[in-house]
């Protein structure tokens, strides 16, 4: 009898079993190794005892260090990913490797080393945001282990262990904004605020523009990929196009700000702290782009679309308006305003 039976090799370098069952059906079982001469062995095994008439469960392969899949993890994630990507999976899984150990296998973690874990971020000062930030990278380093056939199932059930009460951004008000930019001496660093207080961009995005991502002719700003793939452009308004003529006249060349996120993100806390600002981080800026936009009374589809965000409930949160705001909207509140409808003193009068 004639066996037609194969074994293929995918694009990510595991190795699989092709055949056509008994009833002429084509099938595949993947080896779960990239080594040929063990998936060679599991192949012939297989092929026995089908030609026996009994398919039985493949061998596992070998187990897997958790230090030697980080190791190839993080080749992996410097060489597809962006950089600032690929360092927050490095930092995640640092933090695990620290419990976890390197020589513990990838198929022995259980739940409760990651409730370990947890407890060790806790311990170590992370906040509950930094805590799930941590897990949903891990989560998604799992998953793509159990894609490498290195794992069955991912152990890390939920990206999002610990719950997080949301706030309300944090955003400048027009006297504060002068504050912070009188306290700027420096005429460089005090254009990257304002670039930053006209555009809403990004930390990242904003150390990534080249005088390239600006189209001063047709008015906007091609801005550098940040979260996501997709490329977004910008109007120019007026207060953002004064900036670049200043930045111009600074006679700045190719990186419009030339410095690493480390450095601005102290600089400017430097300037906060100068200007009597509390409790202000540079991404607040953002905050203040989008909040000040909100209160000028534009819709929130525009502003999630001038702010990047792929999903509107990121924008929502932008739409919880400073109290002094809210409550000048509602004295416009003119609803029965007749006198006899007024209730004074317990009685209508």
């Amino acid at each position: 009898m004639k066996i037609l039976m194969h074994l293929w090799r995918r694009e990510n370098g595991i190795y699989y079993i092709v055949w056509r069952d008994r009833d002429g059906r084509q099938r595949m079982r993947s080896t779960r190794t990239r080594d040929k001469a063990l998936a060679r062995r599991i192949f012939n095994q297989f092929k026995r005892q089908w030609l026996a008439g009994k398919l039985v469960e493949l061998d596992r392969g070998p187990k897997v260090p958790f230090g030697r899949f980080v190791e190839e993890f993080l080749r992996w994630a410097e060489s597809t990913l962006k950089p600032a990507t690929s360092e927050t999976y490095r930092h995640a899984l640092k933090h695990a490797l620290e419990v976890f150990g390197a020589s513990r296998t990838l198929d022995s973690i259980r739940s409760r080393d990651l409730d370990a874990l947890l407890v060790h971020l806790r311990q170590k000062g992370l906040s509950p945001v930094s805590v799930n930030k941590v897990f949903r990278h891990l989560k998604a380093a799992f998953s793509k282990a159990v894609e490498w056939s290195y794992l069955r199932e991912n152990p890390v059930k939920r990206g999002n262990p610990l719950r997080v009460q949301r706030e309300l951004p944090r955003f400048l008000s027009q006297g504060e904004i002068l504050r912070l930019l009188r306290a700027i001496e420096d005429p460089h660093f005090r254009a990257f605020v304002r670039f930053a207080l006209f555009s809403g961009l990004r930390r990242s995005e904003l150390l990534a523009l080249t005088w390239e991502h600006l189209d001063l002719k047709r008015g906007f700003v091609r801005v550098p990929l940040g979260k996501g793939t997709e490329e977004r452009f910008l109007p120019i308004s007026s207060r953002l196009r004064e900036v670049i003529e200043d930045l111009r006249a600074l006679g700045v060349k190719g990186r419009l700000f030339p410095w690493s996120r480390s450095y601005v993100s102290h600089r400017f806390q430097r300037y906060a702290r100068k200007a009597g600002l509390s409790g202000v981080r540079l991404h607040d800026l953002r905050h203040t782009f989008a909040s000040h936009l909100v209160m000028a009374g534009v819709d929130i589809r525009t502003v999630q679309k001038l702010m990047g965000h792929a999903d509107i409930k990121a924008t929502m949160v932008y739409a919880q308006l400073s109290p002094d705001h809210l409550r000048e909207a509602m004295e416009r509140l003119n609803l029965g305003q007749e006198p006899h409808l007024r209730v004074i003193e317990g009685g209508r009068k």
